[in-house]
Formats: structure tokens, C-alpha cells, sequence
């Protein structure tokens, strides 16, 4: 998190709010109000667990910029003023950050037309965008936000059924991690090595 926070003080973000819930103490106790790393930090307290989106409902305070959200567990050099840039210039409501994801289908797949195959595939690769968990928000957006449990894919869902709302794609080229498991944590303490440690 003191990563996170650090990648947008170098582009001159000083205002932070920090979602806690499930030892989130630790976290209060280690950034305290922000003071010892020079920004302010508030705190949007989870008595039950909010969902991805849920603690954005917390907000007391209205702004009329817009507000770049990430969750705690990613790992990534993206350029947040490029993303920020990327969503004013496109007018959009909300901009989600989309990372490229390459699998490889183990088995040949078969194309069909009813019972007629059309095309075979031996072992195939394919790339898909997926949503990496950063996100550039209009403030008019996170007033949509309700009271209670609520996921991104549920905003998402409503802007994108909303007919005069505008969601947008920013491909993340950038290194870009979710620390989801064990061994994705060992991979980010060897990542960081390579890709922050300079």
C-alpha cells in the first residue's frame, strides 16, 4: 500500500482515502494520518466488508474532479497520469484499467454451426482484457455508489446499462500484478527487485 501511495505522490496526488476492515488497524497504526510520509490520509471504515466498490459509499466529502481507485493488492508501474489524461480526453463517466491476459486452451477446439463443424483449432492461445483493478471515476459516478455491500462489476453493470454514460478502457502496457495468493506474493517480492527497487 506504501508502494501504491508512493506512485501517486510522484505525480503530485497528496489526498488519500484508505478502505479498512479485517485488521485494518495495522494499516492505521503504519500510515497514521499520512503526516510522516507527507500527504493526508482518511480512513473509510468497513464494520462489514463492503465489496469492491461498496466502501467508495463512505465518501462524506464531494468533489468535482475526478478520483483514481485501486485496489490494495495490485502491483503495477501504470502511469496514472496518462490513465487520468486518457479518461478526461475520452469524456468518460468511468475508465476502467485493462491489462492484456494470454491462456492457452490445452485442447483443440472445435468451431460448430448447429451439429456442423465449421473450423478446427489445435491447442489454441488467445488474449483477453482484464479488469485490473484500477480505475479512474467521475465524482458524479461515486454518488451512484449505495449504502451497503456493492462490487465494481455491479457499478460497471449500471453505467454500462445507463444510456448517457460513457465507460472506457485503458490498456495497461505497464508491469501489472494481482497479489491474489501465496505464490503470487513470492512472485511480487522477487518483481519488486526488478521493477521497483531502482
Amino acid at each position: 500500500m506504501e508502494l501504491i501511495i508512493n506512485q501517486f505522490q510522484a505525480y503530485g496526488f497528496h489526498d488519500f482515502y484508505v478502505s479498512v476492515n479485517h485488521l485494518g488497524n495495522l494499516i492505521e497504526d503504519y500510515l497514521g494520518d499520512g503526516r510522516k510520509l507527507g500527504i493526508s490520509v482518511s480512513y473509510l471504515r468497513e464494520s462489514e466488508p463492503l465489496g469492491t466498490a461498496g466502501p467508495l459509499g463512505l465518501l462524506t466529502e464531494s468533489s468535482d474532479i475526478p478520483c483514481l481507485v485501486v485496489n490494495g493488492d495490485v502491483l503495477t508501474k501504470v502511469s496514472f497520469a496518462h490513465m487520468l489524461q486518457f479518461h478526461n480526453e475520452g469524456g468518460f463517466d468511468l475508465t476502467i484499467g485493462v491489462k492484456e491476459y494470454p491462456f492457452n486452451i490445452p485442447f483443440g477446439v472445435v468451431e460448430t454451426k448447429g451439429s456442423r463443424v465449421l473450423a478446427f483449432r489445435e491447442k489454441p492461445s488467445e488474449t483477453r482484457l482484464i479488469n485490473a483493478g484500477v480505475y479512474v471515476a467521475d465524482s458524479s459516478v461515486l454518488k451512484m455508489v449505495p449504502q451497503g455491500y456493492y462490487d465494481m462489476n455491479q457499478l460497471i453493470e449500471q453505467l454500462l446499462n445507463t444510456p448517457d454514460r460513457k465507460v472506457g478502457a485503458f490498456l495497461i502496457h505497464e508491469y501489472w500484478m494481482d497479489i491474489g495468493t501465496n505464490a503470487d506474493y513470492q512472485q511480487a517480492q522477487w518483481d519488486y527487485e526488478t521493477h521497483f527497487a531502482n
